[in-house]
């Protein structure tokens, strides 16, 4: 019994110590007052999506100690926080980098479409079943009254949200387009604050905008209180005038966009389809549905049956400067629901372009013709050359002054002007090798006194003959005496005296009798010009006659 009670009593030791372990709490690795902390950077891919970029710990570290950390630079991506301070605790210590991609602004160009209405019907629908919703009727286009003693609650109805936001266009609009009598009215319950306010301004105010509004929904003029008498709305100008009021209430600028967009594809315009968002203006390439970078997007509206295509049917590769060419267009298909056409040429020194299609080419240079449909969108595109007419430019050696020298070299530089002849292949051949010889193309050397021509071939084509005169070479004395007699013969001493008035009064006039001569050597024509030049009527009464001068021209 003993032995039991001593067994017994051992094992419930053993028992105890085992339970004493067990529940005895678990010690930290760092049981010296050290902990740790985790670091992590992470990277914004998407909306709600985080991607790990990197992460580690940092062990042994002071509780109540501070860690300061930089943000890592990653290329694309901007911290949130470039520096983060973290105090150290017990437990918990964690410092999280977040990186952004960043921020962008887009542009949506509506081109005259909108979010919500295809139609001018669909508006006025909306716009009365809002109103049903607010007053609890039942209204229809048709049985929406016109009567001045009904409808009186629509200025209640336009500050009410959230139905105020959405139709201040309207009242935009019809404070513009209202008639005098009510757009004051329109004005106030656009401008007022709150309706006390807008009935305050004038209790006038809820007649005269009660009118105005109903007039435009109907599409009629409000006549039935001679007070408040509205514009009329049965004019189409005025009946479907508001879109760009629409257009321009709706968002179309977006500020600090972070990820891809997917482009909204319900656009509405009033007789055209909506054919997606472009990157230009003039509508060229694929249209895109996602945006993920600054961009001006525009909106591309055409017919059920767009053009396809455009031919030119009489396309050439070129034009000669001061020739006309007019366009021979096919429409592809050619039941194309807007088939009208504008032109555009910007170089218009180059090339001009009519409102028919009818190109002139004025200068030598390159061009771009654009043609683009009615919206804008361009068709085709086609760069053309104007070249000059076809011709040769003959440039002479400094010093060579129409004649050559027995003895002397001279050299002649040929260009060729135009498209055919710029390409050409050009010789020389000297007809009299005798008087003039060639030593290599273009260089000459004078041989003896004489005149010869110098031909200049396109191949086996003559296109010009430039005549050549070789003199012997003459002394100083000899060419001047030569020159002297040359002169005293060709002098005529002619001449027909006429009198000079140099002083012109009311009663007198002073006169100068001239007497002229001139060498007919120096003139190809020899023309005296006797005509008397007076003084002008009116022109002085008195004093020295204005002086008359008289330019000679010979060659």
């Amino acid at each position: 019994m003993k032995k039991y009670k001593q067994s017994l009593f051992l094992l419930f030791m053993v028992f105890t110590a085992v339970l004493l372990i067990s529940c005895t709490p678990e010690v930290e690795e760092e049981d010296d007052g050290k902990v740790s902390y985790t670091v992590k950077h992470l990277l914004h891919i998407d909306h709600d999506t985080y991607e790990v970029y990197e992460t580690y710990t940092v062990s042994d570290i002071d509780v109540g100690s501070e860690v300061t950390l930089d943000a890592l630079i990653i290329e694309g991506y901007e911290p949130k926080e470039k520096t983060i301070t973290l105090t150290i605790t017990e437990t918990d210590n964690l410092i999280e980098f977040i990186y952004e991609p960043p921020t962008y602004l887009y542009e949506l160009i509506f081109n005259g479409g909108n979010y919500w209405y295809e139609t001018r019907d669909d508006m006025v629908d909306d716009w009365i079943s809002d109103y049903n919703n607010f007053a609890g009727t039942s209204y229809t286009l048709e049985t929406l009254p016109m009567t001045k003693e009904t409808m009186l609650d629509i200025g209640q109805f336009m500050y009410e949200a959230p139905y105020r936001d959405k139709w201040l266009w309207l009242l935009r609009y019809l404070r513009v387009e209202g008639s005098s009598t009510n757009k004051s009215a329109v004005n106030a319950l656009l401008n007022q604050p709150n309706y006390e306010a807008f009935i305050a301004h004038n209790p006038n105010n809820q007649f005269a905008a009660s009118y105005e509004i109903r007039a435009f929904i109907k599409g009629k003029q409000f006549v039935d209180d001679p007070n408040f008498i509205s514009s009329d709305y049965s004019q189409t100008s005025l009946k479907d005038g508001f879109w760009n009021f629409l257009i321009a209430s709706q968002q179309n600028m977006f500020y600090d966009t972070m990820f891809e967009v997917t482009l909204p594809t319900m656009l509405y315009k009033e007789g055209y389809k909506f054919y997606g968002w472009y990157l230009r203006e003039d509508f060229y390439g694929e249209p895109v549905t996602t945006i993920h970078q600054a961009a001006a997007l525009y909106a591309r509206f055409d017919g059920e049956n767009p053009i396809d295509s455009i031919v030119i049917e009489n396309e050439v590769e070129y034009m000669e400067k001061g020739t006309k060419w007019a366009l021979d267009l096919t429409i592809m298909p050619q039941n194309a629901s807007y088939t009208d056409l504008t032109y555009n040429i910007k170089e218009s020194n180059i090339a001009t372009i009519d409102e028919n299609g009818v190109i002139k080419a004025l200068n030598e240079g390159e061009f771009t013709l654009k043609i683009f449909g009615t919206n804008g969108r361009l068709l085709k595109e086609l760069t053309m050359n104007v070249y000059p007419k076809d011709d040769i430019i003959l440039t002479f050696n400094e010093g060579y002054n129409g004649f050559a020298i027995v003895g002397e070299q001279f050299e002649i530089e040929l260009e060729g002007v135009g498209r055919n002849a710029s390409s050409a292949n050009y010789s020389f051949v000297v007809a009299d090798e005798s008087i003039v010889s060639m030593s290599e193309p273009g260089v000459f050397n004078a041989v003896k006194a004489g005149q010869t021509q110098i031909h200049i071939y396109n191949i086996d084509t003559l296109v010009m003959s430039y005549t050549i005169m070789v003199h012997e070479t003459l002394s100083t004395e000899t060419r001047i005496d030569q020159l002297l007699q040359l002169l005293a013969s060709g002098h005529n001493s002619v001449a027909t005296g006429f009198n000079l008035v140099t002083r012109y009064e009311t009663t007198n006039e002073w006169r100068d009798p001239r007497h002229e001569s001139v060498n007919t050597y120096l003139f190809d024509d020899l023309i005296i010009d006797s005509e008397s030049y007076p003084m002008p009527p009116n022109l002085k009464q008195s004093g020295a006659r204005p002086s008359t001068e008289f330019i000679l021209v010979h060659d």
